[in-house]
């Protein structure tokens, strides 16, 4: 397999070859670029961005992900759990990720902010200290996760059962407590 070294690059949606070349991206740029269904496999990306990109879909087995940040991004259906874990750290902001998986992934930390999280699957992930700030997290599932110190305050529409989750100094709102009692059978008017 050969691989490419990109260092300091930008890449805009004229400049996105497709197939996408496998190859090493350190402190790269990526804008409007449209990696749908991409192969992006053993790709490796060190201290990227990725603003107002589509990567739904896109196949990222072993592929590595350290520093890199998704601004406005569209990442449906990604398939995070299946990238290298090793040193794994991401960013999130205004960004789409209904139905990727993060299970049993460690991204302690990790800012979601602002983003839609619908139908994404966190079981087994450590999360400490994440936040989820102004999220839509509409069935979310949060099955043995490490949530401690992380923040809901402004996060909606999230069910986390506290028998199930580690949520210890993990910090809600008022408005948003409802979420942590679904699973018992409580009715709240």
């Amino acid at each position: 397999m050969n691989s490419t070294y990109f260092e300091d690059q930008s890449f805009d949606q004229n400049l996105c070859a497709i197939p996408f070349p496998i190859g090493d991206y350190d402190g790269c740029t990526f804008t409007k670029c449209n990696l749908s269904n991409e192969d992006l496999r053993n790709c490796k990306f060190i201290d990227c961005s990725f603003t107002d990109c589509d990567l739904s879909n896109a196949q990222i087995q072993y592929a590595s992900f350290q520093g890199v940040t998704f601004k406005n991004c569209k990442l449906f259906g990604m398939h995070f759990h299946k990238c290298d874990p090793l040193l794994i750290t991401l960013s999130f902001e205004d960004c789409q990720l209904d139905y990727s998986s993060f299970f049993k992934l460690k991204m302690q930390k990790t800012p979601f902010l602002n983003c839609r999280l619908r139908q994404v699957d966190f079981s087994n992930a450590n999360l400490m200290g994440s936040d989820f700030s102004k999220s839509d997290c509409t069935d979310t599932v949060f099955d043995q996760t490490n949530l401690i110190q992380c923040n809901f305050q402004s996060a909606e529409n999230f069910s986390i059962s506290p028998d199930k989750n580690q949520i210890k100094k993990a910090k809600f709102s008022q408005h948003n407590l409802v979420g942590l009692l679904h699973g018992f059978g409580i009715v709240i008017r």
